[in-house]
């Protein structure tokens, strides 16, 4: 079977050679075979009746002897006789015999030929002109012969050209196949010829068209103006498209101008699309961020050389208003007390611009008309123009502040945001113990913020202030306060088994600080007798009467004489008090629960003890006090003091306690009425009570919520006190017990 191969680039030399090994191996056309025709579709040789198929076509045989069906099989002046192709002159039409050349169209027929008329050539459509050089033209082929049907069966071509000066151009893959490409390489002119050939002849036509170089096309993404923007300073990076139908190469450049009219060049000469010998596409992208609010041009250049084109895109930079935090409803409400006790309010913002802290962003805040009646600031006045501003609320209730942010270009926001100041509360340093003295005073023990020194200081809690004598400096931390019935003096115990004392009036320290204890003490009781008696409790159960005439070097401390058995396993709280002129030592177990009581006799004895309760509830929460005939102590409510205490529940409820932490009661007589008060470490108010048989007095008295740092902490009552007539409550609170956060003093009305 015979092979497709691309004979016609053979040289003659080979194809003769080829025709030689046809012409001994073929000596005939196969039965089916197709003609010569360029509309003919063949695949290899053997399926054509001629020399064979070459790009999809059967060619015309160009050899002496080759093999052909037909006349138009063969190349013209070569006819077809008994299957060959032969050198033969053929009669183009007229009498005709046996013995007379062949006809030139079909057989003789009743001793004439037919007359055989020339082909006619047919280039197609022509290429518009012009067209772009470097990039193929395809042409076309619609020659045909008139004694065929009209087809082109039987007819060879050739094609030739005519073209500008230098040009090298020629056809693909050879001038005589039937539909050829080709491809301009110089701008100009050029005449395309076509003959198309077969035995009795040929016809010829031509065509002309120029080839140019065409302009680079620019393909430009839409404008963003008018409903849309670009926002200042922020990143736009796109594309423009460029195409080059002659192939380019394209250079492309990006410049801007300003709405100032200032051109600047963003991207500079760069190849953005193809090279020579096809149509050329590519893309050429910039980058675009301008801070300067107005309409900007873009402008891409493409040039190919020789022609330059130029296409704009206009964008509109506009302004971002910030963008205040939260983004709806007021911001998160902040805390704080009346008087010395500023709010920060910070802002919080964002600004896709990237104008929030530069020097063109400000802040501005104002009080609004909301606010509590009784305050002095006055609608829209100016609190601060810095993002974190510090106010200072003169009044209980909510103020409603306003803050207004401007971002220098023309953009502002704003928001509000709610403080709610609680009642004023007093600064104190971290407090260990505290005492009420008389004439409405209260002593207070601890450590002293500023510098972390331990100090004793005295208190007015009606005007919430320091005595202007001045605190007195501890020489160690202390853990317990007694206060001695005519408030002349006090007894501290501190850490490290230490205890001294302090001239209340003269506000000094009395003598060298006293040692020896074998625990730190938890509670300082003075007893109501002369002289005075002071005892001092510990958490490993001790109970040890304090010497307060010892000269030093001590010993300063000496136990109780009675035997030792006597005394509670884990008395840490103690109180004192005097029942028909016998004054009694209360102690509290905090491990066990147990209520223990004494008579303190004044020679120095702890007499008749007995457990009055055992297990109490809640023994990690209140604290003991005792007034005269009445006890308050733990969970369970109100003990009145007795041979057998009767508890007596506040209002029917237990007063709950927080493990490790403990509340504090204090009684005193109103007007002949026992009054008292009671903090809780987990309640947030100051529970009251009055009458002979203890009763609530409701509501309770609520404690102000302490604000930290504009945080709303809630507050845990340590200790309360009542006025002596009874017009005002008092409470030290501290936030957040453990951490130290914050203490203070406040003053509630009854």
């Amino acid at each position: 079977m015979r092979s497709t191969k691309l004979l016609v680039l053979f040289p003659a030399i080979a194809l003769l050679a080829l025709a030689g090994c046809k012409k001994e191996s073929v000596e005939g056309p196969l039965a089916g075979c197709l003609p010569v025709s360029f509309t003919s579709s063949c695949s290899m040789d053997a399926d054509c009746c001629s020399f064979g198929c070459v790009y999809g076509t059967c060619m015309p045989n160009p050899l002496e002897g080759g093999v052909c069906a037909t006349h138009g099989d063969c190349q013209a002046p070569r006819l077809c006789l008994g299957g060959h192709c032969t050198t033969a002159a053929c009669n183009a039409g007229g009498p005709c015999s046996a013995s007379s050349a062949p006809c030139c169209t079909g057989a003789c027929t009743g001793g004439f030929c037919a007359v055989d008329r020339l082909p006619v050539a047919v280039a197609g459509m022509i290429p518009a002109s012009p067209v772009p050089f470097r990039v193929p033209v395809q042409l076309t082929n619609g020659s045909y012969d008139p004694d065929v049907a009209g087809t082109g069966i039987g007819l060879s071509y050739a094609w030739t050209v005519s073209t500008p000066l230098g040009s090298t151009a020629t056809f693909y893959p050879t001038s005589s196949y039937a539909t050829p490409t080709f491809t301009p390489d110089l701008v100009g002119t050029y005449t395309i010829g076509l003959r198309a050939s077969n035995a009795g002849g040929f016809g010829t036509t031509s065509l002309t068209f120029q080839a140019l170089n065409t302009p680079p096309v620019v393909s430009m993404p839409p404008d963003i103006i008018t409903s849309v923007y670009q926002s200042r300073n922020v990143s736009l990076t796109f594309s423009a498209g460029i195409s080059d139908a002659d192939g380019g190469p394209v250079t492309c450049r990006w410049e801007k101008t300003s709405p100032a009219s200032v051109t600047t060049t963003v991207v500079a000469d760069t190849q953005c699309a193809g090279a020579s010998g096809a149509a050329a596409a590519g893309t050429f992208g910039v980058t675009f961020s301008e801070d300067l609010a107005g309409l900007w041009k873009l402008t891409l250049t493409a040039t190919d050389g020789v022609n330059t084109v130029a296409k704009d895109r206009f964008i509109e930079v506009a302004n971002d208003d910030p963008v205040l935090l939260p983004t709806t409803g007021p911001m998160a409400t902040r805390y704080g007390n009346v008087g010395n006790d500023p709010v920060p309010l910070t802002g919080s913002a964002t600004d896709v611009n990237g104008d929030v802290g530069t020097a063109g962003f400000t802040w501005s805040w104002t009080v609004t008309s909301t606010k509590p009646a009784g305050s002095a600031w006055v609608d829209a006045q100016v609190i601060g123009t810095t993002q974190t501003v510090q106010f200072d609320p003169d009044a209980v209730g909510t103020f409603r502040i306003n803050l207004h942010v401007d971002d220098g270009h023309g953009g502002s926001a704003d928001k509000t945001v709610d403080v709610f100041a609680d009642a004023h509360v007093m600064p104190l340093g971290t407090i260990a113990d505290a005492s009420y003295l008389a004439g409405d005073r209260m002593v207070l023990v601890g450590t002293d913020p500023a510098g972390g020194a331990y100090r004793l200081w005295v208190v007015n809690p009606s005007t919430q202030s320091f005595d202007p004598a001045g605190a007195v400096t501890l020489t160690s931390a202390p853990t317990a306060l007694g206060v001695s019935p005519d408030a002349s003096q006090a007894i501290v115990g501190e850490a490290g088994g230490r205890w001294e004392i302090v001239n209340l009036t003269a506000r000094a320290l009395v003598g060298v600080q006293r040692t020896g204890l074998a625990f730190d003490p938890t509670d300082v009781v003075y007893a109501n007798t002369s002289p005075n008696r002071v005892f001092a409790t510990g958490g490993n159960g001790a109970v040890r009467e304090l010497d307060l005439g010892v000269p030093a070097p001590g010993p300063y401390d000496k136990a109780p004489s009675q035997p030792a058995s006597d005394l509670p396993a884990q008395g840490t709280r103690a109180a004192v008090g005097t029942i028909s002129t016998v004054t009694y030592l209360w102690l509290l177990d905090t491990r066990n629960g147990n209520l223990s009581r004494y008579e303190a006799k004044d020679n120095g004895q702890l007499m008749n003890p007995s457990v009055l309760s055992a297990a109490l509830a809640g023994t990690g929460g209140l604290w003991l006090s005792a007034d005269l005939a009445s006890l308050f102590t733990t969970t369970t409510g109100v003990y009145a003091a007795g041979t057998t205490p009767t508890p007596i529940t506040l209002l029917g409820a237990a007063l709950p306690a927080a493990p490790g932490l403990q509340g504090h009661v204090y009684t005193t007589i109103v007007t002949a009425t026992q009054q008292g008060v009671i903090a809780q470490p987990t309640s947030g108010s100051l529970t009251r009570f009055s009458g002979a048989s203890f009763s609530e007095v409701a509501p309770a008295a609520a404690l102000p919520l302490l604000g930290v740092n504009g945080a709303g902490i809630p507050q845990h009552g340590r200790f309360a006190f009542i006025r002596s007539d009874g017009t005002e409550y008092y409470g030290v609170v501290t936030a957040n017990p453990g951490t130290g956060t914050r203490w203070g003093l406040v003053k509630v009305a009854p």
